[in-house]
């Protein structure tokens, strides 16, 4: 309750508006109101406490709804399937950051096994 009460605070709202849609600023924004919620509830280190708000849904599923990131999740299932063709998209090379081509990464010839997921 307090977590939510804190992001749905008009002044955490508008740095949520200000971040826009890039993922680096809303992860680092949100870690920091996860941090101040879990030093205000008298956790140390304060990441314990980020960490159990971060596992609430795993380590107890019957509330599992009832956590906000779960309520107001953005993400969405996708459309691709088996024998789909894959989209070009520019990913971040995880060595430094880099724009580079799904497709340009690929072999020429052959089947592709596409797994996405998060990185945060």
């Amino acid at each position: 309750a307090a977590e939510e009460a804190l992001r749905l605070a008009p002044c955490v709202q508008a740095v949520y508006s200000l971040l826009g849609e890039g993922e680096g600023g809303l992860n680092l924004w949100t870690a920091v109101l996860q941090t101040h919620i879990a030093r205000a509830h008298g956790f140390s280190p304060p990441s314990l406490g980020v960490q159990l708000l971060r596992s609430a849904a795993t380590l107890a599923p019957d509330v599992a709804q009832a956590a906000h990131y779960v309520r107001f999740n953005r993400c969405r299932s996708g459309t691709l399937s088996s024998g789909c063709a894959l989209p070009d998209v520019i990913l971040a090379r995880l060595s430094d950051g880099g724009a580079v081509s799904l497709l340009d990464s690929l072999p020429a010839a052959g089947p592709t096994f596409l797994l996405a997921a998060s990185f945060t």
